[in-house]
C-alpha cells in the first residue's frame, strides 16, 4: 500500500466547508470596505458608519473562528492518517479484524468499514485486492462463512455457517468498487470457489451469479423475502425453534437485500456491463411490494 496522503479539500465534510465558505465571505466583505475608503480618500467617514463598525467587530471573531477550523480540519485529517495506518496494519496482518481477540477476517466485517474506507480514499487497487480474497472465500454453494482465515496454510479454518445477511455483504461490497472505480475487469477475472477445483474455473461474475442463485434458495416460500437462516447482525437472536430459521424474516436483512440489488444494478450500469440490470431492478421491486405488504403493519416496520 502507498504511504500516507491528506485529504484533498473536495473532500473535507461539507459542513466544515460552508463554515469555511462563510467565514471567507465575511472576510472579503471587510476587505471591500476598506478598500472603498482607501479609493475615495473617506477613510474616516466611511470607517464610522455603523455597517462598517459591526464589520470590523467582527474581524477578529471571523480570524478566530477560521483558525479554529483548521485546526478542527487538521485533527481530521490525522484521524483519518490513523484510521488508514491501522486498516493497511489489518491488511498486511489480517488477525481478528474487528475482532481483537483474534481469528480471520469476518465476511461481513472486511466488506463494511475497512472497504468502505478504501474506496473513499481512491486505493483501488488495494480494495480490488480485498474483494479478490472474500469472493476466493466464497463456497461453491454460493454463500461465505461466518469469517474465514486470510493465510493460505489456514485456509481451512473457517465457520461452518453463516448469518442470513453474510451473502449480501460482499455482493453490496463488489457494487461500490465498480460504482467507484468503473473497473468492469474484476468481474471477468478467473477465480476458483474455496475448496473447489472445477474447470474451467470461474470467474468473478460466475461467482455473483452463484450467490443470486443461492439467494434465491432462501427465500420464505411464496415471499420474494429472505428468510432469517441463523439470523441477522444481532447475534444474540435465535429462534427457539429452529424450523422458524425458514419461516421468520429480519426487515433489517430484507432492506439490505433490496439495496444490495439496486446497488448492483446501478453499478454493472455505470461499468457497461448492465445486460443484467433490469433482471436485478425487478427482483428488487418484488421485495419492495412484499416488504409494504407484509412486513409494514399499521405504518410501522417491526
Amino acid at each position: 500500500m502507498d504511504g500516507e496522503r491528506e485529504a484533498p479539500l473536495g473532500r473535507l465534510p461539507r459542513h466544515v466547508l460552508e463554515h469555511l465558505r462563510q467565514e471567507l465571505r465575511a472576510l472579503q466583505q471587510v476587505g471591500q470596505l476598506l478598500a472603498q475608503a482607501l479609493r475615495h480618500g473617506d477613510g474616516a467617514d466611511a470607517l464610522a458608519h455603523p455597517l462598517a463598525q459591526h464589520r470590523l467587530r467582527r474581524l477578529p471573531q471571523v480570524e478566530l473562528r477560521i483558525e479554529l477550523a483548521a485546526q478542527s480540519l487538521d485533527v481530521q485529517q490525522r484521524l483519518l492518517q490513523q484510521d488508514e495506518l491501522r486498516l493497511e496494519l489489518h491488511v498486511e496482518a489480517p488477525r481478528g479484524l474487528e475482532q481483537f481477540t483474534g481469528g480471520g477476517w469476518g465476511s461481513r466485517d472486511i466488506c463494511q468499514g475497512p472497504l468502505e474506507l478504501l474506496l473513499a480514499c481512491d486505493r483501488h487497487a488495494a480494495a480490488r485486492d480485498l474483494l479478490v480474497k472474500v469472493f476466493a472465500a466464497q463456497n461453491a454453494r454460493g454463500d461465505w462463512p461466518q469469517w474465514f482465515t486470510f493465510f493460505a496454510r489456514e485456509r481451512d479454518i473457517r465457520a461452518g455457517d453463516s448469518h442470513g445477511d453474510i451473502v449480501f455483504w460482499p455482493l453490496l461490497g463488489l457494487a461500490r468498487y465498480l460504482e467507484a472505480s468503473g473497473d468492469a475487469t474484476l468481474l471477468d477475472l478467473p477465480l476458483s470457489f474455496h475448496g473447489d477445483a472445477a474447470t474451467p474455473v470461474p470467474t468473478v461474475w460466475h461467482h455473483v451469479e452463484r450467490a443470486l442463485a443461492h439467494i434465491r434458495t432462501q427465500l420464505v416460500a411464496g415471499t420474494a423475502l429472505v428468510s432469517y437462516g441463523h439470523g441477522d447482525w444481532n447475534d444474540s437472536m435465535q429462534p427457539a425453534d429452529a424450523q422458524l430459521r425458514e419461516e421468520l424474516c429480519s426487515s433489517w436483512t430484507v432492506t439490505l437485500h433490496h439495496l444490495m440489488l439496486n446497488a448492483l444494478a446501478d453499478a454493472l450500469d455505470t461499468c457497461g456491463r448492465g445486460a443484467a440490470a433490469p433482471a436485478l431492478r425487478a427482483w428488487a421491486n418484488e421485495i419492495a411490494r412484499d416488504f409494504q405488504q407484509l412486513l409494514v403493519v399499521d405504518g410501522v416496520v417491526p
